[in-house]
Order: C-alpha cells, then sequence, then structure tokens
C-alpha cells in the first residue's frame, strides 16, 4: 500500500484476475504495547491513510499488541489477565480514537 504510487493495471507484478490465494484477506497492525506510546504523529498519519483505504476496500483489519506481559504488571504475573487489564484497555482505546 504506497499512497503516493497506487498499483496500477501495469504495475509489475499486477495479477489482473487474482485467485482467492492471491487476495489479500485482512491487515494486522503489530504495535509494542510496552512502548509508554503506541505511536509516533507520523505513524498515525500513516495509519490513518492506509486504513482509510483499506477500509473502502473492505478488507477486514486487526491490531495485535506484543509485550502486554511488560506493559502491565497485572498480565506480566499471568498473561489470562490480559482482558482484566485497565492498561492495556487504555492504550487499546488511545488508538481506538487515534486512528
Amino acid at each position: 500500500f504506497n499512497t503516493t504510487s497506487p498499483i496500477q493495471t501495469d504495475t509489475k507484478g499486477y495479477i489482473k484476475s487474482a485467485t482467492i490465494g492471491e487476495r489479500i484477506h485482512c491487515v494486522v497492525y503489530v504495535l509494542d504495547a510496552s512502548k509508554p506510546t503506541l505511536l509516533s504523529p507520523e505513524m498515525e498519519r500513516k495509519m490513518c491513510t492506509i486504513q482509510s483505504q483499506i477500509t473502502d476496500l473492505e478488507i477486514p483489519q486487526v491490531v495485535l499488541l506484543t509485550k502486554v506481559d511488560e506493559a502491565c504488571p497485572l498480565v506480566g504475573e499471568d498473561l489470562r489477565n490480559v482482558v482484566w487489564s485497565e492498561h492495556i484497555e487504555q492504550k487499546v482505546q488511545v488508538l481506538i480514537f487515534k486512528v
């Protein structure tokens, strides 16, 4: 996904009649939860642009937070606590609001 140079039918490698195996099935954003700020302002802008284009194409999107055990002591004790962690929930809410 290059916003300055979108794929065209004459782009090298373009497949006009892509099979189901050659299509994009979803986009996964992988973010480090242990960092104080999940995204820099520049990365926020890039993700907003990408997300907008992907949403228009109706491609499902998923966010995967890594290092949740380092981000929250409660989760560090037991990974099952990630579902109840207010700290992780706050990070997710900030991400949803910004992107």
